[in-house]
């Protein structure tokens, strides 16, 4: 019998204890906004799970997890647009440099501007690169 250490197995393995439901909550919370970003072309995978439930459990507050999120799309869409193309966002762990980055004091008026931001490169994302669009919706 062979078995595969955790640290080399990627996939999280089938456990009898009850996941916390507040951790529950927060992964999926992640989880939605990470998916809901356009240069993002990603299932959530096992991995991306992990790294949610690390998150939770180091006390990484929500918005400090969406905000990294809305940063990092936002150049991502910059660097898409002004390259004509590139490769989307594929993992959660593309936000991680960010989250520290995220803690700075900064007010809620800058960050209501990167999402409108955002919003709007977005759209155009997917009229100047319908590329890029169509390869996320093919990702299952």
């Amino acid at each position: 019998m062979i078995e595969i250490t955790d640290r080399f197995w990627p996939y999280q393995r089938t456990r009898e204890a009850a996941v916390d439901d507040d951790q529950s909550a927060y992964t999926s919370q992640v989880k939605q906004c990470f998916l809901q970003r356009r240069c993002v072309r990603s299932v959530f995978t096992a991995a991306d799970e992990k790294l949610a439930a690390q998150l939770h459990s180091n006390g990484v507050p929500i918005v400090d997890v969406e905000r990294a999120i809305l940063l990092g799309s936002l150049r991502k869409c910059v660097a898409l647009i002004n390259h004509g193309g590139g490769t989307p966002i594929t993992t959660l762990h593309y936000f991680t440099a960010l989250f520290a980055e995220v803690r700075q004091e900064v007010s809620d008026q800058y960050w209501h501007y990167v999402a409108y931001k955002l919003r709007t490169l977005e759209q155009r994302l997917n009229h100047e690169l319908p590329a890029v669009a169509a390869t996320r919706a093919e990702t299952k």
